[in-house]
């Protein structure tokens, strides 16, 4: 089965129960239900939002004013569970949908890791990201895949 301009579905899982779904990466379908979606709506208004700095220019890092990871990533807390995920992730989900299987790395342009700032965002492999270090002078080497 083929679909609007020559893409292939893709299984997805819905963001906020975890069933899979079959769609194209263009439609940027994230929910398996109209039910999921005002349920993960209602909990990204009152868990993230009030996280992201309000009012600043569009090329400024808006960095994240809830808990940080480790390595400086903001961390947020999803799900029936209490699933950790990065908040520049959900960031790059809520503005652009889904993260596909084949580019699952969000990069950030700016090297600022607290950053939430969607313009800032990209999408890349492990292997993108490293060279984006190697390139920037972040990573003296790059070590051989296993």
């Amino acid at each position: 089965m083929t679909c609007k301009k020559g893409t292939k579905p893709m299984s997805f899982l819905c963001l906020h129960c975890g069933v899979s779904i079959r769609a194209t990466p263009s439609s940027r379908r994230m929910f398996c239900s109209r039910q999921c979606i005002y349920d993960y709506a209602r909990r990204i208004e009152v868990s993230f939002w009030p996280r992201v700095p309000g009012l600043l220019p569009i090329s400024q890092c808006w960095v994240w004013q809830g808990p940080l990871d480790m390595d400086g990533y903001g961390r947020l807390y999803l799900g029936e569970h209490k699933h950790m995920v990065k908040a520049h992730r959900v960031m790059w989900m809520v503005c652009y949908g889904s993260i596909p299987d084949d580019t699952p790395v969000v990069m950030h342009s700016c090297d600022n890791p607290p950053c939430v700032n969607p313009n800032h965002l990209m999408l890349g492999t492990d292997i993108d990201n490293r060279m984006d270090c190697v390139r920037k002078g972040r990573q003296w080497r790059i070590y051989a895949a296993s």
